[in-house]
């Protein structure tokens, strides 16, 4: 088991401090659950799992028709229970109904200092023949924050291994690559992908979903820490934005996001935390004071403020300048974006046309290195990279030198000794590519090497059989250390072109 550090020592501490779970909360949570029933598309009535009585769907629900295909929710008229009618594309189910019924909900408490977000599971098992049993609760797990620090500490409790669906804190998150601005990956010094962890969205109230943290499960009375009220947090804040309670406890501590929820501002803050718009929220944000520094109202309706919004991206899409009024403040809102859409097509438009063109250059250039012979292909690679065969990288520290591959029968050679695809994907036909070998004392091969010529960075760097060789480490350092040497050589071979 992973040791403690001292603020899950605190945690641990006064955990003990936290409230029970009320009868108040509970009679609440039973009131507002939702019943799950699976029927065919065929049926034309359900059966409530509270009170077991016939629960016929709405006259306007046809068989065969859309309905069938989504998911419903409908109240029985002797109970009152909510149910959500889950529709399955063929024939009639057997089963009566579900016979467990499930879900989840949450209780904001403080402790100390400590914003305590508490996920509760429920469940009740509901029979034909004979009574259906009471409600069982269990906490999962809490989520402990604190304005010291960005972080959120998840606490699971023991209780969790009741529940049939594993709870992970971990799914609140999606990693996706890390890309720069070429569009290529980004690798840390050795070679690994970088990756960006961006908040789950928010799905509904169904067992099973990756995040069961949402804004409409929270219990009335909830208690939320005084320093955060201060910065614009509220159990409203959490209803009208995408945020759930520990989104809201990373992003409140930024002032842009204190400043937007205070002016309740919650479209905005809806728009620039979408993935895509992420790395744009200041200039989003600076564009907003702009309008409100110059008594703009760009929010007169929703179609207004949704042409606002794209009308700062183009902006920043455009390099124009959202700093200034006479762009983020138009008094013709609608004609200046439509404006920006046009220009914005007819550089699409440009761009298509490039790419179409540099396709069929690039399949007339594959054309022609088709009929010409291995000979040939050697002639021209040495022509054009006959200015790197002279470079040597040395590293006396490990014992290892980096050389250029000098023909093809050294690219062949190369990937025979490796058991790679340097030879068959024919790397020696690449126009922006430059292959290099690092090698030991008896020139034996250890790791090939591939660098990109327009950015000067190591595209790949694998031994036998695409793996990491104990020296993997060195040899990317050694030659990055000297990728100036690859550098001016490229430079050269252009100015001589020139």
């Amino acid at each position: 088991m992973r040791k403690l550090n001292e603020t899950q020592k605190e945690i641990e501490g006064i955990a003990g401090r936290v409230p029970q779970l009320t009868e108040k909360q509970k009679e609440w949570a039973r009131r507002n659950f939702n019943y799950f029933r699976s029927v065919g598309k065929n049926s034309t009535e359900t059966i409530c799992p509270d009170c077991k009585g016939k629960v016929p769907f709405p006259s306007d629900m046809k068989k065969g028709s859309k309905w069938c295909k989504d998911d419903f929710t409908i109240r029985c008229p002797h109970c009152g229970a909510k149910i959500q009618v889950r529709t399955w594309g063929h024939g009639t189910l057997n089963s009566s109904y579900n016979r467990k019924q499930e879900d989840f909900f949450q209780v904001l408490n403080v402790v100390g200092e400590w914003q305590v977000t508490r996920l509760f599971y429920m469940r009740k098992y509901c029979y034909v023949r004979k009574e259906n049993t009471n409600w069982e609760y269990y906490e999962v797990c809490q989520a402990w924050n604190n304005p010291k620090y960005k972080k959120t500490f998840f606490r699971s409790l023991p209780k969790s291994c009741c529940i049939n669906h594993p709870f992970n804190p971990y799914k609140l998150y999606d990693f996706s690559p890390s890309y720069d601005e070429n569009g290529h990956c980004k690798q840390d010094e050795r070679g690994y992908f970088l990756l960006d962890a961006k908040p789950c969205e928010l799905e509904p109230r169904r067992v099973g979903g990756p995040n069961y943290f949402n804004t409409d499960t929270i219990c009335p009375g909830a208690k939320i820490l005084p320093a955060y009220k201060r910065m614009g947090a509220s159990v409203r804040s959490l209803s009208k934005t995408p945020f759930n309670m520990m989104g809201l406890c990373e992003h409140i501590v930024n002032p842009m996001y204190e400043t937007l929820l205070k002016c309740r501002e919650y479209k905005l803050i809806d728009h620039i935390t979408q993935y895509r718009n992420a790395n744009n929220a200041y200039a989003y944000f600076t564009a907003w004071k702009i309008c409100k520094r110059n008594g703009y109202d760009f929010k007169r309706n929703k179609k207004t403020l949704d042409e606002w919004l794209d009308l700062v991206y183009l902006l920043i899409k455009r390099g124009l300048d959202y700093h200034n009024p006479h762009y983020v403040c138009p008094a013709d809102l609608h004609g200046t974006h439509n404006r920006l859409v046009e220009l914005e097509q007819r550089d699409e438009e440009i761009r298509r046309e490039r790419e179409r063109r540099e396709a069929d250059a690039r399949a007339r250039e594959r054309a022609r290195v088709a009929m010409l012979t291995r000979e040939q292909k050697n002639e021209e690679f040495i022509n054009r990279r006959k200015a790197y065969f002279g470079l040597g990288i040395l590293s006396e520290k490990c014992g290892f030198k980096i050389v250029a591959l000098q023909s093809i029968d050294d690219f062949e050679r190369e990937a025979k000794i490796m058991k790679h695809c340097v030879f068959v994907g024919g790397y020696y036909l690449k126009e922006d590519s430059l292959i290099l070998s690092a090698r030991d004392e008896n020139n034996r091969p250890i790791e090939t090497i591939e660098v990109d010529l327009r950015t000067f960075r190591i595209l790949q760097c694998y031994g036998t059989k695409d793996t990491h060789t104990p020296l993997h480490d060195d040899i990317v350092k050694t030659m990055n250390a000297n990728m100036w040497q690859v550098r001016e050589i490229a430079e050269g071979r252009k100015r001589i072109a020139c």
